[in-house]
């Protein structure tokens, strides 16, 4: 539908015509060559610092004695779960030489004449916001893999001599390139689509990445110009092309499987007290910058008259989000997406990727491959619209336009390429020889690649499930398309009340919202924790039952 939008003058009108207009519009805007210009710099950008930083707190999570390395995964799951509008309003709030917390600061200790500084508006703050926020991201797909390493063959290494940290670069490192490439192509991708984030610190001071400028075909005064719009994407289609392409020269035809019948799980590093307490500062460090200060501005802006004034205080806006019955319905209708549709999108991810790897080289593969990375091609309001015209006009699914159920298709459709990468990762390094010894044994297929692939990846489903379903309950662009009155998710009704000017409600109904979710995922991870006790407690049962 996205390529036939291409051609047609309106995907939403029954006067659309075959025409070639957009591509035409298109060729002619020259604004369009500095708009690709600056969205690739800044994707690359943001996606080399957020890739090298997650990589390192999955490191330090996994390999490492760092006494606070406990909170890195948590910091992680709350850092991608934040929507980006209200983290990008955090960020403009902070940035401000006025009214942020951090000037406020500065102003209480008397450095006021810093504060004329403070701008986060410009490349500096597009790239390190874009950046913060999307190393949880980056971290939530790469811990999988890493945590899976066998450390067997880097023991052997040591064993002959070779030190640690140059056994760890040569030999540990290189066996995350199929993890680490397509970590780096999803977010690169990602970023090529971004829009709140360089809409409010890019587009004020004249950066316009590819995601802003096609938004303005969308934002036309006079009417929309869908077929430029959905022309320009096109462009991503042939972006991810190259990174597979690029990808698959990268990897070749090498061995990257690490996980077998005797794998072991890697023993914390004992690090120096010196080295120990600095990354004990950068972790903190990092925390208080990613989130603290963000979530703070947000959770002090909801008790404020106003959000960014400090003059009066009132528990007002939280009284009317938690009697206000569209709030309670839009709350409703997030978790039940977030949770059901999440399940959905990992369990048809794992799948998918199943056939990706143990089926290389054939065309099921390749087909199931590109259609893990054609949902990521298109920007959001582009994909949405590309929805919408596909569900209006397929029998039965019509029907379902405006109810949670075509929201929650919708988002597994979009969120997929990000559940994919999260599992895939865990796949390649699982070897056949493990099903194979289960079908010699008698088992059948199915009960091989469920007993043992599948339980071997587990970690990876679930966190691929909660990864998925918290972006699914930050989303914007595809609800907005397909809600309907009576059925709106949070962001869509917090959105509308921020466009109405009511800031500090819309961060009161933010905060309430975070506050159930929250709940959600301690129950799920209460839920986790019992099962791997029942699991211990029965293989325990098990070896005892064996010894006698």
């Amino acid at each position: 539908m996205l390529a036939i939008g291409a051609f047609r003058s309106s995907p939403l009108t029954p006067n659309a015509v075959w025409t070639l207009s957009g591509f035409q519009t298109i060729a002619a805007d020259t604004g369009i060559w500095g708009a690709l210009g600056s969205s690739v710099l800044y994707s690359g950008l943001t996606t080399v610092i957020s890739l090298v930083a997650a990589t390192g707190f999955a490191i330090l999570n996994v390999r490492t004695d760092v006494r606070f390395r406990k909170i890195i995964t948590p910091m992680m799951v709350t850092l991608a779960v934040v929507p980006n509008l209200f983290y990008v309003l955090a960020w403009s709030m902070l940035g401000s030489s006025e009214g942020g917390i951090i000037s406020q600061g500065l102003k209480a200790i008397g450095m006021s004449e810093v504060t004329q500084y403070l701008n986060i508006m410009g490349w500096p703050g597009l790239v390190l916001v874009t950046a913060v926020k999307v190393t949880g991201l980056a971290y939530l797909l790469l811990i999988g893999p890493i945590r899976n390493l066998d450390p067997g063959v880097e023991d052997a290494a040591v064993m002959c001599g070779v030190p640690r940290l140059k056994a760890f670069r040569q030999i540990t490192l290189p066996s995350l390139i199929p993890a680490l490439s397509a970590t780096g192509a999803l977010l690169f991708v990602a970023g090529l689509e971004t829009f709140e984030i360089p809409a409010m610190l890019g587009r004020p001071v004249g950066i316009e990445p590819l995601s802003v400028f096609i938004y303005g075909y969308l934002d036309s005064d006079l009417s929309p110009d869908y077929a430029s719009a959905t022309a320009l994407s096109l462009v991503f289609v042939v972006v991810v092309a190259l990174l597979l392409v690029l990808q698959a020269r990268i990897l070749g035809t090498r061995d990257f499987t690490t996980v077998g019948g005797k794998t072991r799980q890697h023993a914390p590093l004992s690090l120096p007290s010196a080295v120990r307490g600095s990354l004990n500062v950068i972790l903190l460090g990092f925390f208080a910058v990613a989130l603290v200060l963000p979530l703070a501005q947000i959770v002090i802006g909801s008790f404020q008259s106003y959000f960014g004034g400090y003059e009066t205080w009132t528990l007002a806006h939280y009284v009317e989000a938690a009697s206000n019955r569209r709030m309670q319905g839009a709350i409703t209708a997030t978790l039940f997406i977030a949770v059901l549709g999440g399940a959905v999108s990992a369990l048809l991810s794992f799948t998918l990727a199943y056939v990706i790897h143990r089926y290389r080289g054939t065309k099921t593969a390749l087909l199931f491959k590109i259609g893990t990375w054609v949902p990521a091609t298109a920007p959001g309001i582009v994909l949405s619209i590309s929805l919408l015209w596909m569900y209006l006009y397929t029998p039965g699914l019509r029907e379902l336009f405006g109810t949670p159920w075509m929201m929650m298709l919708a988002l597994i459709v979009a969120t997929l390429p990000i559940a994919a990468r999260a599992i895939e990762g865990s796949v390649v390094q699982i070897r056949t020889e493990l099903e194979e010894a289960a079908r010699i044994s008698g088992a059948s297929k199915t009960k091989s690649v469920l007993t043992i692939t599948a339980r071997l990846c587990l970690p990876s489903i679930l966190s691929g499930w909660l990864l998925v379903g918290l972006m699914m309950s930050g989303r914007l662009d595809i609800p907005m398309m397909l809600q309907s009155t009576g059925n709106q998710t949070i962001t869509t009704l917090t959105y509308a009340m921020y466009g109405r000017g009511e800031v500090a409600e819309s961060a009161a109904a933010y905060c309430l919202y975070l506050a159930c979710l929250l709940l959600v995922v301690c129950i799920v991870a209460l839920t986790f924790r019992a099962y791997q006790h029942r699991q211990k407690r029965l293989v325990h049962s098990a070896q005892i039952g064996n010894a006698k």
